[in-house]
């Protein structure tokens, strides 16, 4: 597991040279963190209450959402800009806290929690989710159902992490 697409492209390659020159007979998975929450995720999301082929939204789709709940909210977004909302949510889910429990200051500070609670709300409701929840729900899923994330212990036998310094809360 890697960080970028190129890096895990260039793994493939270099993994799938050495399986071909040692005639292996099982082929390991090669891919980014968050390519491999969606592997998991579409196979095991519906234990969250959500559908197999949820959508993925962009950073325009999610800030769009977000602009549409801070008006649902009356949320002014000159005092509460979308972008300064999408990152404090980003940190929340990346490293897999309450939206009470992140630092920040001003409007924020007060609007965040009941802001995050409407844009997940929001997502699901679209059967989509965010870049973030490909690892954040891949996370919760297996907090919440030990059985899931047995059965994915026993899928994978090793796991190797390129730059493992490099990972945050949610990617460990």
């Amino acid at each position: 597991v890697t960080f970028t697409n190129k890096a895990a492209a260039e793994m493939q390659e270099r993994v799938e040279r050495e399986l071909l020159a040692s005639q292996a007979l099982t082929k390991p998975t090669v891919c980014t963190f968050h390519s491999l929450g969606v592997k998991i995720l579409r196979n095991s999301i519906q234990h969250l209450g959500y559908p197999q082929d949820f959508t993925i939204y962009d950073e325009e789709d999610s800030n769009r959402l977000l602009k549409s709940c801070c008006q649902t909210l009356n949320y002014d977004t000159k005092n509460l800009p979308v972008k300064s909302c999408k990152a404090a949510i980003s940190e929340t889910k990346n490293q897999l806290t309450s939206p009470h429990d992140i630092d920040l200051s001003g409007p924020l500070r007060k609007a965040l929690p009941e802001l995050y609670r409407l844009y997940n709300e929001r997502l699901k409701e679209s059967a989509a989710l965010d870049f973030d929840d490909l690892l954040f729900l891949t996370v919760r899923l297996f907090q919440e159902h030990p059985s899931v994330l047995e059965l994915y212990q026993g899928r994978w036998r090793y796991l190797l992490i390129d730059e493992y310094q490099d990972t945050n809360h949610s990617q460990y």
